[in-house]
Parts: structure tokens; C-alpha cells; sequence
């Protein structure tokens, strides 16, 4: 099995050096290309949950786009 990076090509870091597009921290990125199957799945529910946490601070309006 090969994982897809959950690049979106929306690139751009917020305070927190966590992409806004894809919601993975710089290491992460980094580790990417080098990562196995596992560690990538392991990547992908993270930044996934730390999107949606972004997305609900947002929401909030504790959080800004601009």
C-alpha cells in the first residue's frame, strides 16, 4: 500500500508551524517522504483532528483567517 500525502496544496504555516491546508506540523512534513505506511495513516489522523480543531476555534471565532 502506498499512503497519498494530504498535501492540498494550500500551503501556509500558522503560529503554531502547522499547515493550514493540510494540517501537518513541519516535522511532519519533513519525516514525510521517509515515513512508512503506518507512520503516514498515524500523520494523517493526526492532522486531521488537529484541522478540525482549527476549523472549531474558528468557528468560535477565537481563531482569524487574517
Amino acid at each position: 500500500m502506498s499512503v497519498k500525502s494530504p498535501c492540498t496544496r494550500q500551503c501556509s504555516l500558522n503560529n503554531d508551524s502547522v499547515c493550514v491546508g493540510c494540517g501537518r506540523n513541519v516535522l511532519e512534513i519533513k519525516r514525510w517522504r521517509k515515513s512508512n505506511d503506518e507512520e503516514r495513516l498515524k500523520v494523517i489522523q493526526e492532522s486531521s483532528e488537529r484541522l478540525s480543531r482549527l476549523q472549531e476555534m474558528r468557528d468560535d471565532g477565537f481563531l482569524s483567517d487574517t
